[in-house]
């Protein structure tokens, strides 16, 4: 998925901006894409989404690929309970002494191979290097070490401690020293990653994070037709206002069947994200304005998209609000919904019955003047309807989304909420820092009721 939002993007970039980006050649230590990661603005982001993970690489404060790189191989349990990562962030930003590896028990020939890590042991191949300059050991022979200290055999240990305290003495180094730093690298072994995975793994993360820093709009109009589920989408919104992004509602005449961004920076929400609606409808729909320019009223939209129109998809485009821009009264398009409809569907079996027949009289379909007078949308009386009411609209917005997407379900009861902690989603309920709760004092919750099961006891 992370491949093709990537693709996807590059694709969109050329589209709007005529720019051709080739993902292989950006800078890996740019300023701004590193930036993204110290202030944890890394939602869409590969392998840097969730919150504990946004916290972690915050509190990193990374300065060069590299520290993006090791962020990945820490951020994993025995990293992280070990203290290993702690002592990384704490190195990295100053607060401990930068050793190799130890205040106490250190070498030079290992500050060129654990400079980049702050004189820990991060990765597996450290530990092979180490092998080779400190103790003389062939690649062959580092990679056995590695691997033995992986599966932690204690004979087959004993045995490598030997060699490599036998093979520190021949290149001069302190035989003490030597089984210190042993033990040091045994230690921080268990926990070791390798470090080719983790390149591979931030490379994509740092390619994302590229495109969201320079083509933000874009990414996360990918990154939000990559969502599946209303929940999904829901987090990709909130992010997408996060970043100062504008986000518009579907529209008839704008909109496709993904969410697009336009020239302005504003992300146009997508048919494909309204529930219920049929993939051939989003498809005529938008094949039918390329070809024959812009709707101009519903009944016009009936007239040229007949063939593909079924009532409940139609409903849900009222509801998203992408009829608004030909009429703005959504209660009163619900109500004229049944006879346009059943007026499409007449249409449609004429066409075929006359169709059929012509066929066998001709070898040739062709529409009749008959059924296009017999069926003729503009003929219907139009039933008129008071607007909906701003309560009646949220709960069209839940109905075609699952969410709200453009009204504040909130609006008019601000004054109910002061002095009550903002939790705009569920997901913020679930990062709630439980800390700040005071359970000995009744809790107070806000927000709006969107389903209810009833359930028999007895």
């Amino acid at each position: 998925q992370t491949l093709d939002i990537i693709n996807n993007t590059i694709h969109d970039i050329y589209k709007v901006t005529g720019k051709e980006i080739n993902i292989e050649d950006i800078d890996l230590n740019d300023p701004e894409v590193l930036k993204l990661f110290k202030e944890a603005n890394t939602f869409g982001i590969f392998q840097f989404e969730s919150k504990a993970m946004q916290k972690f690489i915050s509190s990193i404060n990374p300065n060069t690929f590299e520290d993006v790189v090791a962020a990945t191989a820490l951020f994993r349990p025995g990293p992280l309970e070990s203290g290993m990562a702690e002592r990384f962030i704490k190195r990295k930003n100053g607060e401990e002494e930068v050793s190799f590896p130890d205040p106490d028990f250190q070498h030079e020939c290992l500050e060129p191979i654990l400079g980049n890590t702050y004189g820990l042991f991060v990765y597996q191949e450290q530990v092979m290097q180490a092998a080779q300059a400190m103790a003389g050991y062939t690649l062959g022979g580092a990679d056995l070490l590695r691997r033995a200290m992986g599966k932690k055999d204690i004979h087959e240990m004993e045995r490598q401690k030997s060699q490599f305290i036998n093979g520190a003495i021949k290149n001069n180094i302190d035989a003490d020293l030597a089984s210190k730093i042993f033990d040091i690298i045994e230690k921080f072994a268990g926990y070791g990653f390798n470090k080719s995975h983790s390149v591979a793994y931030t490379l994509l993360s740092v390619q994302t994070a590229y495109l969201k820093t320079h083509y933000p709009s874009i990414f996360l109009a990918n990154v939000l037709n990559g969502k599946d589920k209303p929940e999904g989408r829901e987090l990709v919104i909130e992010d997408i206002r996060k970043n100062g992004i504008k986000l518009l509602p579907p529209d008839i005449n704008l909109s496709q069947q993904k969410a697009v961004s336009n020239k302005n920076n504003e992300i146009i929400y997508g048919f494909s994200g309204i529930k219920s609606i049929n993939n051939n409808l989003a498809q005529k729909i938008c094949e039918e304005r390329e070809k024959n320019g812009p709707f101009t009223s519903f009944v016009n939209f009936y007239e040229r998209c007949y063939e593909d129109v079924e009532k409940r998809s139609i409903e849900q485009l009222i509801r998203s609000g992408a009829f608004n821009s030909l009429n703005p009264n959504q209660a009163e398009l619900l109500a004229n919904v049944e006879q346009f409809n059943k007026m499409a569907l007449e249409k449609r079996k004429q066409i075929q019955k006359t169709g059929n027949l012509n066929a066998k009289l001709t070898g040739k379909r062709k529409t009749t003047k008959k059924v296009e007078k017999n069926c003729d949308f503009s003929t219907l009386e139009w039933k008129v309807m008071p607007e909906a009411s701003e309560s009646e609209k949220v709960i069209y917005e839940i109905m075609a989304y699952g969410y709200n997407l453009i009204l504040d379900p909130l609006k008019g009861h601000i004054q109910d909420f002061n002095g009550l902690k903002a939790l705009s989603t569920l997901q913020d309920f679930k990062n709630l820092d439980t800390s700040e709760i005071n359970y000995s004092v009744p809790m107070a919750f806000g927000g709006i009721v969107q389903d209810v099961q009833s359930h028999s006891s007895g």
